[in-house]
């Protein structure tokens, strides 16, 4: 059971305070360390290993129990006095309270170790959430004593489980992307397994008109479910994320995934040429050596002729950091038709003009319900006209624009929220029926 050492009377502690190291000393500088360490055990009863984490930064290649116990012999040579008269069990320590019992630590490795037994991982890291307990009465001993050498439990509980756990299983500690993360909350005796995510980075082409980039929630319950989505929680039967993820889900055994993409296009736009860059994310993945090429073809037969995606890799979590944050030119097929006639040779004049023009888009009506409210400028750099049907008053345009351009408004004007635009530089009325996005300049 853990106790509390807050009412333990402190009479017989050292108050020399020349004995203490201040946070401006270095471990290069004379400190009569065993003086500082027989203050210490006056005090405080410590098991080795919490009596030698107050000496952590000292003694290159050594464990918090060796500098402990080798403080503790020191002592015991430089008193004259038998070295059990100074040892602390852990059970007695009055920091960790027994934590540091060689069975108490196995114990917690081998709950990881059951805890991940339908994983596949080959490196892991642990953390640990510490008891309000412990951490009081270690501050306790910080405040008598400068902790410039010490080091907190929780990190030594860290260090030790994993010690512990490598030499269960064999598998290697990695600090900056481990494939299985524990967190031993030590206060509610509980433990967490945190599976870091599969990363896959791909192209997809939507090759119908009517599909979202990803999961919509239904505006009315806001994804509850109710009678007006047939309790489905969505706007739209399905959506581009949703095709591209089920096998992913299905393959890794993971809760759930996402799609990460670079930027998006109009619901009822196609997105074709080479496809848009994306990545998908496998959460809490079981699974983790995916068959790419396998996956690849599950997604694309699957999918039924909706999408198709390309060129699967794995990456990294900041990969998606880059696809978010990618602001690109985009090459895109308008079928416009207008309100009436326009000549080809007007047209033709329009698109030059439009041809390199800095446009101040404010943001669509269309999107304004969901979107800030804001003008921003983006370049047309070039419009051609690739068909005129001046019989039934349509044309088919090209454009390519900075990334983040409204192309319905730029035809349309949207009311004057888009300047220069086709519509207005025409004088009649304009409108994108068909848009596809035809190429990412990435």
């Amino acid at each position: 059971m853990e106790t509390n050492m807050k009412n333990k009377k402190k009479s017989d502690i050292d108050n020399d305070k020349t004995t203490k190291p201040s946070t401006s000393q270095s471990t290069s500088q004379c400190v009569d360390i065993l003086k500082i360490a027989s203050s210490i055990l006056k005090g405080y009863d410590l098991c080795d290993n919490c009596f030698g984490r107050q000496f952590a930064k000292l003694g290159t290649g050594l464990t918090n129990r060796q500098r402990g116990h080798a403080l503790k012999v020191s002592l015991s040579m430089q008193n004259n006095t038998p070295l059990p008269d100074i040892t602390t069990l852990p059970e007695d320590c009055e920091i960790c309270n027994g934590f540091f019992d060689d069975e108490n630590l196995s114990m917690w490795a081998d709950r990881a170790i059951e805890a991940t037994s339908g994983y596949e991982y080959n490196t892991f890291l642990a953390g640990t959430t510490i008891s309000g307990i412990i951490a009081e009465n270690e501050e306790m001993v910080w405040e008598e004593f400068d902790p410039v050498f010490a080091e907190q439990t929780k990190t030594e509980i860290n260090r030790e489980v994993g010690k512990c756990i490598m030499d269960k299983t064999e598998l290697d500690v990695n600090f900056k992307a481990p494939d299985i993360l524990f967190n031993f909350d030590i206060a509610n005796d509980d433990l967490t397994v945190y599976s870091n995510s599969i990363y896959i980075l791909g192209r997809y082409r939507k090759l119908v008109r009517g599909i979202p980039q990803t999961r919509w929630p239904h505006r009315d319950c806001h994804g509850s479910g109710c009678e007006g989505c047939n309790f489905t929680g969505k706007q739209y039967p399905e959506s581009v994320e949703e095709l591209a993820i089920a096998p992913l889900v299905d393959m890794a055994q993971s809760d759930d995934a996402v799609m990460h993409g670079a930027g998006r296009e109009d619901i009822d736009a196609l997105m074709l040429g080479t496809g848009r860059p994306f990545v998908i994310e496998a959460k809490q993945p079981r699974v983790r050596t995916i068959d790419l090429t396998t996956l690849k073809n599950r997604i694309n037969e699957e999918a039924e002729g909706k999408i198709e995606v390309t060129e699967l890799t794995l990456t990294e979590r900041k990969t998606v950091e880059h696809i978010k944050g990618m602001h690109v030119d985009k090459t895109y097929i308008a079928r416009v038709e207008f309100e009436s006639g326009v000549t080809e040779e007007t047209l033709l004049s329009a698109a030059k003009q439009l041809s390199g023009a800095v446009l101040s888009q404010r943001t669509p009506e269309r999107v304004a319900h969901r979107r800030a409210d804001l003008v921003r400028e983006r370049r047309c750099h070039e419009m051609t006209v690739e068909s005129w049907d001046g019989a039934n008053k349509k044309a088919i345009l090209k454009f390519n624009c900075e990334g983040g351009t409204y192309i319905k408004e730029l035809v349309s004007g949207d009311d004057g929220r888009t300047v220069p635009s086709l519509a207005g530089i025409l004088g009649v009325g304009a409108k994108v029926y068909e848009l596809d996005v035809m190429g990412i300049d990435d």
